[in-house]
């Protein structure tokens, strides 16, 4: 990397845009402002440059001296005094220096697949076939519904070619390429300036598809798109799909990426995929955009998880207008077909489930119940506290029961983006809000508390109601890719990020009956962050539909052979070193008459993939058929460039050896000050000479055990302490500044953790430790209570275990016990058999008689 460069890592959010910089002296810069700010900047990404670099509003880890520009040390007194508000940079003001490379991940695509707000796209499809992508697959959201409202349909024209070739590549009718070129040249005539190609078979037989997208060429089209280029996989509609949605969006987002160029002309410009790898700009396509930063909050998790020893983690990715959950259990989960906006896509797309529940997102008394989403305030209004007339929101909530201190939020609002976020305003909002509810006669409320004392606990219970449902809906989102594909989420770590994540944290691993909550040192800036540890990566895909067999797997090393050197060329073309390149390949197996498949590792012999399927397939879907044949559906080849980091090197790491210790309490119990605990080792013959000249120590070392010295940092003190509503009853918590928690730190809850990028609480029933590297490990103070809920506490889990005898398995083998897992009284189980006993309702029913031992 070209030294004195700077080096930036950028997610551009919907409400928030995260920076992380590496500066040339090598330290850590973290900055976050918002993505839409018409009156001050027009694009997030360069302002965020400039701020960073010119030194506004900067935050350095590692307990770093802020970072001051040499030509700004007039404005450098000014931003760090207390008297004055902090001047806001304008957005030209002046050229940037040299920066060495940008990697970010952009909602550019994703806003214009939402909004429609695409290129003008024709469709060239074969004749007789020009209603297939608007049938679809005949699917029926809403089943009862006697009016179906298709979706709107991202091409305007549909040209159907004279053509046609069969499953076995005979040509039935060759490619009417006058008739071709004469519809396309009209159709460039009336303004399309974008195609899309997509012929019957052409994943496989690709000659005629690259004669129309020769001719389309000729004609003048700057876009041409062709399925067996961008998804050469089977199925007519989802390759369809897919080849639309790139020929759509990335006239956009080229249009964006030639405007960074233009602002950053010497800089090396990287994209992070959906696939989780990071690509030069040149290759950076429509649909690899859409799942752009969630995919590098997912890396970075995993890459953070990794070095702290978990390697079982559920990534809970909280923004401010949606929250990304994931499963990560050794490998990185790709799905091959989605459903983004309504449209589908059949490309390899990290498996993220995404809901709904924000900090944006708008809550609304509607119907006689409180409601939380699916609509978001996004940066522009935001929420109301942002000073700009937007609804109530998720984060007002937080307010108004006290987990958000406006002190200690970034003073980014207001006219000159110099104020704190408005307390005031919500209070006012959630009074109209508790007369509206009070007016419908839905709830009453009765207290002895003050007037004011009542007045005040009526709005944080409202606020506090809305908080529930938008937990329970994260839960379970988390549900969806865990407990409803078989995973026994207890056994997980839950690793929080994003600007929201931290706030809700507990919660959400109270209402699963997680054990354990990871939070990084950057997480409020994790996407970005998990950017510069990605790596370069290109997929590469092929149909087969063939039966696995020893000719086959002669097939399909020819195949991979072809795909990998594909793979290598792209990968060199970026500046990779051919020792770096890591190839990994994959089988898609299937029983015949299905259209489920599963991945296995090749090349194996035959019987040794079976194998290896049949385990998966069992454990997935809890049965085998056998006798049937096994087909191969698809191929998938991944080659991953390692690239060098920097950003792990910059992070701060303390010196010296602090163990943690994540099963003791506090003696001082809720007191303000923390417990800092250092671990040293001895054994019969060696040890610290403190360990070695203390008495404690001299009487552990006779009997070969190990001490623990017990020290109280009493210089660390709250910052101040605040109010907490939560759980149903107000609490006095003490507000840490995080980044001054020395490793090794135990704070016990509850207690609101503060730093520049995000917001930390600590439930009373949980306790936060910093680890050597500087993240918070957050464990339970008391074991999570299972097999029963209190609906006074949402948080409790709902968990319940049964034993189910199935009298005959799907392959004809004898009977056999299987233990199924349901936390949800929603969530669906293949096997399960009702809850409800004759006479008794669910929540009558007594608690379970012993712990679950798929608990531990």
């Amino acid at each position: 990397m070209t030294p004195n460069h700077w080096q930036f890592q950028i997610d551009r959010g919907g409400t928030f845009t995260d920076v992380v910089a590496i500066a040339p002296d090598g330290s850590l810069i973290t900055h976050k402002l918002l993505s839409e700010n018409p009156g001050r900047y027009d694009d997030a990404v360069i302002q965020g440059i400039r701020e960073v670099i010119l030194g506004a509003s900067t935050t350095i880890s590692g307990g770093c001296a802020r970072l001051i520009h040499p030509t700004d040390r007039a404005f450098a007194a000014t931003a760090s005094s207390e008297d004055h508000p902090r001047k806001i940079l304008p957005s030209d003001a002046g050229p940037l220096p040299p920066i060495a490379s940008l990697k970010m991940g952009t909602t550019v695509a994703t806003n214009a697949l939402l909004e429609r707000k695409g290129e003008r796209t024709v469709l060239v499809i074969t004749e007789g076939f020009g209603d297939a992508l608007r049938i679809g697959y005949q699917e029926r959201p809403s089943l009862f519904s006697h009016r179906i409202d298709l979706p709107s349909l991202l091409y305007e024209r549909v040209i159907e070619a004279r053509e046609r070739v069969d499953a076995k590549g005979n040509v039935l009718l060759p490619l009417d390429a006058d008739a071709v070129h004469r519809d396309l040249r009209a159709a460039f005539d009336a303004g399309f300036r974008a195609v899309a190609i997509v012929f019957l078979h052409g994943y496989r037989y690709t000659g005629h598809e690259r004669a129309a997208a020769g001719i389309a060429r000729d004609v003048g089209f700057p876009q041409v798109s062709v399925s067996h280029e961008v998804s050469p996989l089977v199925k007519l509609v989802g390759r369809g799909d897919t080849t639309v949605v790139d020929a759509y969006l990335s006239p956009i987002l080229r249009r964006y990426v030639d405007a960074v160029v233009d602002r950053l002309p010497d800089t090396r410009l990287f994209f992070m995929q959906s696939n989780g790898g990071l690509t030069d700009a040149g290759c950076f396509r429509g649909w690899d955009s859409i799942l752009s930063g969630p995919a590098g909050g997912v890396v970075g998790a995993v890459a953070t998880a990794k070095r702290v020893g978990f390697d079982k983690i559920i990534s809970f990715d909280m923004g401010g207008t949606s929250t990304d959950v994931a499963h990560y259990a050794g490998a990185f989960e790709r799905a091959f077909e989605t459903k983004v906006a309504n449209v589908r896509m059949r490309v390899p797309i990290l498996r993220i489930h995404t809901v709904a529940a924000g900090g944006g997102s708008i809550v609304r008394f509607q119907g006689g119940r409180y409601r939380v989403g699916p609509e978001s305030a996004g940066a522009n209004p935001g929420p109301a506290c942002y000073r700009r007339g937007g609804p109530l929101t998720v984060t007002d909530c937080n307010v108004m029961v006290g987990k958000i201190a406006p002190r200690f939020f970034p003073a980014v609002f207001g006219a000159e983006g110099n104020l704190s976020i408005d307390e005031a305003v919500v209070r006012e909002r959630f009074t109209v809000l508790a007369r509206e509810i009070d007016a419908q006669g839905s709830e009453t409320h009765a207290t002895g508390d003050a007037p004011e004392t009542a007045s005040r606990r009526r709005l944080q219970e409202i606020a506090d109601g809305f908080l529930r449902i938008a937990v329970q809906n994260m839960a379970n989102a988390i549900k969806k890719i865990s407990i409803e594909r078989g995973y026994d989420v207890t056994r997980y770590t839950l690793c929080a990020f994003g600007a929201a994540g931290g706030q809700h944290a507990c919660l959400v691993a109270d209402a699963l009956g997680m054990e354990r909550i990871l939070i990084h040192a950057h997480a409020g800036v994790l996407s970005a962050y998990g950017m510069g540890l990605a790596d370069i990566r290109a997929l590469r895909e092929r149909s087969i539909e063939a039966p696995l067999n020893r000719q086959s797997i002669t097939h399909l090393t020819s195949v991979f052979d072809a795909l990998e050197a594909e793979a290598r060329a792209e990968l060199k073309g970026q500046g990779i070193d051919p020792d770096r390149i890591e190839i990994r390949r994959a089988v898609y197996l299937k029983y015949a008459g299905t259209d489920a498949s599963l991945p296995v590792a090749f090349p194996h012999a035959a019987p040794t993939m079976i194998r290896q399927f049949e385990e998966t397939h069992e454990s997935a879907y809890g049965f085998l058929m056998t006798g049937r044949e096994h087909i191969v559906e698809m191929v998938s080849l991944e080659a991953i460039g390692r690239a060098d980091s920097n950003i792990e090197k910059s992070s701060f790491r303390p010196e010296g050896e602090i163990l943690c210790f994540p099963n003791k309490i506090s003696p001082f119990g809720r007191d303000d000050t923390l417990m800092i605990e250092r671990k040293t080792r001895a054994g019969n013959k060696a040890g610290s000479a403190a360990f070695q000249d203390g008495a404690a120590g001299s009487a552990a070392r006779q009997r070969g055990m190990h001490t623990t010295d017990t020290e109280l940092d009493r210089s660390i003190r709250p910052l101040t302490r605040v109010e907490l509503y939560t759980g149903g009853q107000t609490l006095s918590a003490p507000v840490h500044e995080r980044r001054a928690l020395p490793p090794g730190a135990l704070i016990p809850g509850p207690a609101i953790l503060v730093e520049p990028n995000a917001t930390t609480i600590i439930e009373p029933d949980w306790r936060a430790e910093v680890t050597p590297q500087g993240d918070l490990l957050l464990t339970r103070r008391t074991p999570a209570r299972r097999g029963h809920w209190d609906p006074r506490r949402p948080g409790h889990a709902r968990g319940l275990q049964q034993s189910l005898h199935v009298r005959r398995r799907a392959d004809g083998r004898g009977p056999r016990q299987y233990r199924l897992f349901r936390q949800h009284q929603r969530t669906p189980g293949f096997f399960l058999r009702p809850l409800r006993r004759a006479g008794k309702s669910r929540r009558q029913r007594p608690p379970h008689p012993r712990p679950s031992r798929l608990h531990g």
